[in-house]
């Protein structure tokens, strides 16, 4: 995080997207989303809440993210957390648990991986890959990600195995 951001340890976020796609899959066939989520840290632990509505669906999504994480040393970075996601418009609420690793010993780019398993779907999403900041100045970084997606019966309707490749 940049320094600015740590004298802040509050944030809050207005985003749209144009679609909502995340695990490989469009989740709502095309349509888009707009959402809300903040950033509060309490010491090691980190609570994110996010709320997002589709802006040409009938859809909306809580989620309530707490994540504990630390550095053992200056090349690793670990994190745990737990997700209640509520679907008011559905009904549905569905738990998850999750466990990262970021590994910053190589000069060019920084090794992460993260799996988050559902109790709903009684199967995990695992999310593999490199990632490199690059600072363009003192106000702007660029960011650039190549990630492997994994599902192992997570989506239930979707297939085992890798399923998505992204390059941000």
């Amino acid at each position: 995080r940049k320094e600015s951001e740590e004298e802040m340890p509050y944030h809050l976020h207005f985003l749209w997207e144009n679609r909502y796609v995340s695990e490989g899959r469009d989740n709502l066939e095309g349509g888009g989303l707009i959402s809300i989520a903040s950033e509060m840290e309490f010491g090691l632990l980190t609570f994110n809440p996010w709320y997002a509505q589709g802006y040409d669906s009938d859809y909306d999504e809580l989620d309530l993210n707490f994540i504990l994480g630390f550095k053992p040393n200056e090349h690793i970075e670990v994190y745990a957390g737990y997700t209640h996601l509520r679907f008011f418009k559905d009904n549905l609420h569905d738990n998850e648990v999750g466990a990262g690793v970021v590994l910053g010993y190589l000069d060019w780019a920084d090794f992460f991986a993260i799996n988050t398993y559902s109790f709903d779907a009684g199967g995990c999403y695992i999310e593999t890959g490199f990632s490199r900041e690059f600072a363009l100045s003192d106000e702007l970084t660029l960011k650039a990600t190549g990630q492997l997606g994994i599902n192992e019966g997570y989506i239930a309707e979707g297939h085992d195995g890798g399923n998505n490749l992204k390059l941000l």
